[in-house]
């Protein structure tokens, strides 16, 4: 579903859900940044000059093959979405914001034709209404959500408190899978050269593949306070690895953060990241090549530490230079990601023309000034940095950095 979500923007469905979903008060251990609780402030139409009546009728935008997208459709979209913003930040913090937030309307609205277009290509083009594979993804994505929640109990009510039934929820991330396989056929054949690669590597190398100092660091994190026994069992860990047991496996046996799923492996790092907390990095930037630390106390709990790789001096990575992955700890080829990168911006561009193209040939027409806008009352501005706008794309203002535990 990521692909019509980037293209699209339409997240709206998940911008909702996660809105009303639990706000957790610590990151994932190997991740920076914090969460922050400030509303959404979004970025789109000018709201000058448009009508503050609402009528449900009036037509925001029509095509051929009977496209027709109402007032209603958009205003009914925006208020779902406000149901899950203001479940999250709360009535005040939201109306205060109003103004901006109801600029994203045309975005909605975009999003809205698209998926209209779409259907009518999707038929046109074969794509299955439904199938195996699609279900088996759905199923994926009720598990991450139920998850997120923390029970299926919870994600029903953080849907009904989103404005969606399951079968409404279900209706709509099919949909978007079908769009998909829509749009994944018409971009699957793209071919990149060498010579692309070549040159797209000469353009970034300095800032996406030169590293300083460092090493892959691994490492197995045992607890902290909320752990009794962390420091005997990151003793009894150490003495199984002195007597020659494998550091992945040891990962996994007593491992309580995500790298059980990587063997122990955290990332690539330079010794001066921040990436993770500063007396972390002190003892790993202490190891020698493939040595593994004593029992380590460090802010977040007891860690064993394991470095392999070591990095001595500045280095830039050829072409033919391995990467190890922080998401798997398998190591790709520093040409293999330059060419993903260069497929997936030749799909983006394919997908991105495609639409357009197909908005020509429905002959769509939009009225974007006809939007509805509620009318606001001007009050003095919340305080609050932006975090994301309403189709669930990325302000440009980050969140407040934090160092997180390794």
């Amino acid at each position: 579903m990521k692909t019509y979500q980037k293209i699209l923007g339409a997240c709206l469905v998940a911008a909702s859900l996660a809105a009303c979903a639990p706000q957790k008060s610590t990151q994932d251990p190997s991740k920076p940044g914090s969460n922050s609780s400030s509303a959404p402030v979004a970025t789109g139409t000018d709201q000058a000059n448009h009508p503050t009546t609402l009528d449900r009728n009036v037509v925001l935008a029509q095509g051929k093959d009977g496209i027709k997208v109402l007032q209603g459709d958009v205003e009914d979209q925006f208020q779902r979405l406000l149901k899950g913003y203001t479940a999250q930040y709360g009535e005040a913090a939201i109306q205060q914001n109003m103004a901006a937030l109801q600029k994203d309307k045309a975005k909605i609205l975009d999003q809205k034709v698209n998926s209209q277009v779409l259907l009518r290509k999707a038929k046109q083009m074969n794509i299955p209404e439904s199938s195996p594979e699609m279900e088996k993804e759905y199923q994926k994505v009720i598990a991450d959500y139920e998850k997120q929640y923390g029970s299926k109990e919870k994600f029903l009510a953080g849907l009904k408190q989103s404005g969606y039934t399951e079968a409404s929820f279900k209706e709509e991330v099919i949909t978007s899978l079908r769009f998909d396989a829509l749009l994944n056929k018409i971009s699957e054949k793209l071919p990149v050269s060498d010579e692309e690669i070549q040159k797209k590597y000469n353009e970034v190398k300095e800032n996406q593949f030169r590293v300083g100092p460092g090493a892959e660091v691994f490492h197995i994190f045992f607890g902290g306070a909320e752990v009794p026994d962390a420091e005997k069992k990151a003793k009894e860990a150490k003495e199984k690895l002195d007597q020659g047991a494998k550091f992945s496996d040891i990962a996994k046996e007593y491992g309580k953060d995500g790298t059980v799923k990587t063997g122990g492996f955290l990332s690539d790092v330079p010794w001066e990241t921040t990436k993770f907390a500063p007396d972390f990095m002190k003892a790993a930037s202490q190891l020698k090549d493939k040595e593994i630390s004593a029992p380590v106390k460090t802010t977040f709990g007891w860690h064993l530490i394991k470095v392999e790789r070591v990095r001595t001096a500045p280095i830039t990575r050829g072409l033919e230079d391995e990467i190890r992955q922080d998401a798997t700890g398998e190591y790709r080829k520093v040409k293999d990601i330059v060419k993903e990168q260069l497929m997936l911006a030749k799909k983006d561009e394919a997908i991105r023309t495609s639409i357009a193209d197909w908005n020509k040939e429905y002959d769509v027409k939009k009225y974007p000034e006809k939007i509805y806008m509620a009318p606001v009352e001007k009050k003095p501005a919340l305080s609050v940095p932006n975090q994301k706008g309403t189709t669930g794309t990325s302000s440009d203002t980050k969140a407040p950095e934090k160092t997180s535990k390794p």
